[in-house]
């Protein structure tokens, strides 16, 4: 996995010692740490990185020309401060920020058009399927242990991709360490700016998100793009356990994302 050279911004959030507390603690600072950037007013190309010394780093670099004015303008401060609001409360029942009702989703036209593009790729066009009352798109190769989903996002300049990583279990005590995981890996410096690690609360998924241009029309780009997303996640699994493990949790991964309603996943 290669690195990154890209400026970015950076703000403590927690110092190292969070991982002390109770399991159920943790597992919630890291669970919604994970969730944050599904908040409404986010701030796209943002994330949440665990240090090697343990600290909790809000991490962000702009997105393309699209948002580096909206990035100019954050006051980080104050939203290193929302993002220690969010994954603090631990006596919260709710299961994580509400990723909001979009006001104005992106026309079905927007997708229409992608998939039109995305048919035009041969290895693709078969495992391809548009929901138009969400909308989305899925990719769900049946022989594969992978599948994609394309939705929409609140900005009209850019849709979401979203690839299933592994499935992460129910109890406290044990989500922890893949929780804190995805944190220790989730610099930009490693995934590169578009590419960031999410969690579904929902549905208890680690999913790997990118965000792509709408104006990209070139079906090499798309089929490069979706190589390199499927080449960050197969290092991770690697990294995160062996081969017949990673492959396992990433097919239950992968149905779940199928099964999974879309509504679950639009952020």
């Amino acid at each position: 996995m290669s690195t990154v050279d890209q400026p970015f911004t950076v703000r403590e959030v927690l110092q190292a010692g969070w991982q002390n507390a109770s399991p159920e603690q943790v597992s919630w600072i890291a669970r919604h740490a994970l969730a944050a950037p599904q908040s409404d007013g986010w701030v796209y190309g943002s994330r949440f990185i665990e240090t090697a010394d343990g600290a909790l780093l809000l991490q962000c670099a702009t997105v393309g020309d699209a948002t580096r004015d909206e990035a100019e303008s954050v006051d980080w401060d104050q939203l290193a401060n929302r993002a220690r609001d969010l994954i603090e409360l631990a006596d919260d029942e709710s299961d994580g920020p509400d990723p909001g009702e979009q006001d104005d989703p992106i026309g079905l036209d927007v997708l229409e058009a992608i998939e039109a593009v995305l048919l035009s790729i041969d290895s693709l066009a078969p495992a391809l399927s548009l929901d138009d009352e969400q909308p989305a798109i899925l990719i769900a190769p049946e022989a594969a242990d992978w599948a994609f989903a394309i939705t929409p996002t609140r900005e009209a300049e850019w849709v979401r991709v979203l690839l299933p990583l592994t499935l992460i279990p129910d109890a406290p005590e044990a989500q922890c360490e893949p929780a804190r995981r995805a944190l220790r890996i989730n610099d930009l410096r490693l995934l590169g700016v578009e590419c960031s690690i999410i969690v579904n609360a929902e549905a208890d998924l680690l999913l790997l998100q990118a965000l792509v241009p709408t104006t990209r029309v070139d079906p090499e780009h798309w089929t490069a793009f979706f190589g390199r997303m499927l080449g960050l996640r197969e290092v991770m699994l690697e990294d995160w356990g062996s081969a017949e493990t990673s492959t396992g949790t990433a097919s239950a991964a992968s149905d779940e994302l199928r099964h999974l309603h879309f509504n679950a996943l639009r952020v």
